[in-house]
């Protein structure tokens, strides 16, 4: 059996108490949008230039064309709520990945395009009473985003380790069986794709090859 590159988590300690965090509201003019966009494929043409010169090409090759406006609005309609405007941006240039399970983009998750979000979020949405029952575990997480149900997939080993999106704060989380079971990775997803340009241009990333497959993780 394989072993599946190991994933950063941040440290926590059970004994923790959660704590009310005031919700960040943020600023969605045009303008702020267009910027994010730009920075979007900034960070993405440095990741796939990396890749490119790091024997992951693989990868890069494996992403999915962009997306269609409709496809994304199918996505929102299904969901109930807006797609994140990141994730809308990312999905516009690159709607997932051609082939799951081979030369993941995120890390080692797929990235999920709008359909397989939207078919998959019930897994996810499933463990939510459980981590309710459970707050002061979840030392990362909000209360409003806990009692949110405005939760998105976006890439995903297997059943239950998944990376999603908080919509209505915008935050990056992993989840998976293991303690804790939902963790935070970043501030959006476009802060985790900026740092993870920088971090891989600098050496914290290394390439693995297993089997067919070729993945990207941080050097521990």
């Amino acid at each position: 059996m394989t072993k599946k590159p190991a994933t950063r988590k941040p440290a926590t300690k059970k004994s923790a108490t959660r704590k009310p965090r005031e919700m960040q509201v943020k600023e969605t003019t045009d303008a702020s949008r267009t910027a994010r966009a730009e920075r979007m494929r900034t960070a993405l043409g440095r990741i796939k230039a990396w890749m490119r010169s790091n024997n992951a090409e693989d990868i890069v090759d494996n992403l999915a064309p962009p997306t269609s406006d409709e496809e994304i609005a199918s996505c929102a309609k299904a969901l109930g709520f807006a797609v994140p405007d990141d994730l809308r941006e990312l999905w516009l240039l690159h709607g997932g990945q051609n082939l799951e399970k081979t030369h993941p983009f995120l890390n080692s998750h797929d990235l999920l395009s709008p359909a397989r979000a939207a078919s998959v979020r019930h897994d996810f949405l499933s463990t939510l009473p459980t981590l309710r029952d459970a707050p002061d575990d979840l030392v990362e997480v909000t209360e409003e985003e806990l009692a949110s149900d405005e939760w998105l997939t976006i890439g995903k080993i297997g059943r239950w380790d998944v990376w999603v999106i908080c919509a209505l704060t915008g935050r990056l989380f992993g989840s998976s069986p293991d303690y804790p079971q939902l963790y935070a990775i970043s501030g959006s997803l476009l802060d985790w794709l900026e740092t993870f340009a920088e971090g891989a241009e600098n050496g914290e990333y290394e390439v693995t090859r297993l089997g067919k497959s070729c993945f990207v993780s941080p050097i521990l």
